[in-house]
Formats: structure tokens, C-alpha cells, sequence
């Protein structure tokens, strides 16, 4: 959705990603090559 783009978001919420991690933040990376 962000190929391309000079700049975008991408929404994610807890509900994206089940876990039983019990710490109290988590997060995400992501990683695109054009």
C-alpha cells in the first residue's frame, strides 16, 4: 500500500496481533525495497 509514496501510515491495533506476550508495550517494524 506504501510502495511508490513518499511518505504514508499504516494503521494497527492490538487485535491485529493475538499474543501472549505480557509486556506492556509492544511493536512493529517494517521494512520495504523498491
Amino acid at each position: 500500500a506504501c510502495l511508490g509514496r513518499e511518505s504514508c501510515s499504516v494503521s494497527v491495533s492490538e487485535e491485529d496481533f493475538k499474543s501472549s506476550c505480557r509486556l506492556p508495550t509492544m511493536s512493529l517494524a517494517v521494512e520495504a525495497l523498491c
